[in-house]
């Protein structure tokens, strides 16, 4: 229920962030009638797919120009409360998790559901957009504490999951609604981060025991009558067969199968398909009080990822004769 509530949340933000990217001024569509959905091909709408995702990612850098902050609590030494940080000055258990960060995506069950619909947005400027995807496979993460969106979330986890891709946005955004994206999120997720799609995943629980199985030979057997009304599961009977009203109602069947735990809340991908971009907390205590550190980092795919090459100066001109 909770991983459910908190998907519902992740893609009422992505519609508000379109909507928003729309601009302002507008009265809507009320009196016109509600514009129609459109079904796209859903790669022209968002090409990076969980099947171009799919592959092995490193830790590559803090999100920029994002970074980590620190809030303390109480303030430390009569500094600021809440500041940026490097990753040098982040407690080195942490620093430590962070640059050994890895997460694969594998085994996925293609072909999985994709959807895209776009409309004509309320100001009548441009195309809401959107698109979803999901699909089965097994995910490998750690070194990323906080992904889950939970306290006390140590970042790893290596199990079956269901991938879920979520992108929102606007074919001609304007550029008050692109300020305030930039100021809303940028802080945190760095420049790259802004046109995305949520990543989210949720662990698969396995088979219930007996599911499936038949009936206890030595239970009720089926149409099986009680000629003295004896309890069945349905509270007491008459002997007309009809359940008495006054007898405890029936319990409810329970789910035929329950909810996987989020294993992923908090991440963004985007349309390269070779990039992840993950949200991170940690808490550090002593006795000076709490030391709690949030922020976003960049993961690469594996073979990606080198060095910079230092600037050159460039060559002098000849000279003329």
């Amino acid at each position: 229920m909770k991983a459910a509530t908190i998907r519902l949340a992740a893609s009422a933000a992505l519609v508000v962030a379109a909507t928003l990217l729309a601009g302002t001024g507008a009265r809507g569509d009320q009196e016109e009638g509600v514009p129609k959905d459109e079904k796209p091909e859903p790669r022209s709408i968002w090409p990076a797919g969980m099947e171009q995702i799919a592959g092995h990612y490193v830790f590559a850098q803090v999100a920029s120009p994002g970074g980590l902050w620190e809030l303390d609590i109480p303030p430390r030494n009569g500094g600021p409360q809440y500041q940026q940080v490097s990753l040098k000055e982040i407690p080195a258990a942490f620093r430590e998790k962070l640059e050994h960060a890895e997460l694969t995506i594998s085994d996925l069950k293609l072909p999985g559901m994709a959807d895209a619909t776009q409309r004509e947005s309320p100001a009548k400027r441009g195309m809401l957009r959107f698109y979803s995807e999901t699909v089965e496979g097994r995910l490998a993460m750690k070194g990323l504490p906080g992904v889950r969106g939970i306290d006390g979330d140590p970042g790893e986890y290596t199990g079956p999951v269901e991938f879920r891709l979520d992108h929102a946005s606007h074919s001609n955004p304007s550029i008050p609604g692109i300020l305030k994206q930039r100021l809303d999120q940028e802080p945190t997720w760095g420049a790259a981060a802004l046109d995305f799609a949520n990543l989210m995943a949720t662990s698969i629980l396995p088979p219930k025991e007996g599911k499936g199985q038949k009936a206890d030979p030595g239970g009720d057997k089926a149409g099986a009558k009680d000629p003295k009304g004896a309890k069945n599961g349905q509270g007491q009977k008459k002997p007309g067969g009809a359940p008495d009203p006054k007898a405890p109602p029936a319990a409810k069947p329970a789910e035929e199968e329950d909810e996987g735990d989020l294993v992923i809340s908090n991440a963004r991908v985007l349309r390269s398909g070779v990039e992840i971009f993950v949200y991170v907390e940690w808490d550090q205590r002593d006795k000076q009080g709490v030391r709690h550190f949030t922020g976003a980092v960049r993961l690469l795919k594996d073979g990606l990822l080198h060095k910079p090459a230092p600037p050159r100066r460039p060559a002098p001109a000849a000279a003329r004769a």
